[in-house]
């Protein structure tokens, strides 16, 4: 017994198989990041960092600069969300821009202050370090650390200090 898929379901699993995925466009990206920088409202911002990331899903400025404008959004008189869900989305941001470029310090720095903020003092005394780490030269990181140790942790009084 022969078996045989209609013309049109076996034209779509051909083509399917055969498009793959979408190439990435890095310079269109960063076009469309450097748009979203450039714009005045964050909601414009967000729109044309999306835009970048559909170009190039692994591009990591796009994810930092995008957490910059869903923060941004909080100062709106009316944000497009609450403002608890423009911090998540912030905060994924940042962990995506690290996920494509784990070297990338600000982005580690900026995570480590909604952890901060959110009480979660371990997670931002971790993503501190790792800034520290790759912004070698500058003495915030280690200042905020060491205050984060002498506040928030029993018996680091030592390691506070170190890092002070």
């Amino acid at each position: 017994m022969k078996h045989s898929l209609p013309f049109g379901v076996a034209l779509l699993l051909v083509l399917g198989c055969s498009s793959g995925p979408r190439p990435r466009d890095t310079e269109a990206a960063q076009r469309l990041c450097q748009a979203g920088c450039e714009a005045k409202d964050p909601l414009e911002s967000i729109a044309r960092h999306t835009e970048a990331l559909a170009e190039d899903p692994e591009y990591s400025p796009a994810y930092f600069k995008r957490a910059g404008a869903y923060l941004e959004c909080r100062r709106l008189d009316e944000p497009p969300f609450p403002v608890r869900e423009l911090v998540d989305r912030a905060l994924e941001d940042y962990s995506g821009a690290i996920r494509f470029n784990p070297g990338f310090g600000d982005a580690y720095f900026s995570r480590a202050m909604i952890w901060a903020s959110r009480a979660q003092y371990k997670f931002a005394v971790d993503d501190l370090l790792v800034c520290a780490r790759y912004r070698d030269r500058d003495p915030e990181p280690h200042l905020l650390i060491g205050q984060l140790y002498e506040d928030k942790f029993e018996d680091r009084l030592l390691q506070a200090m170190a890092h002070y």
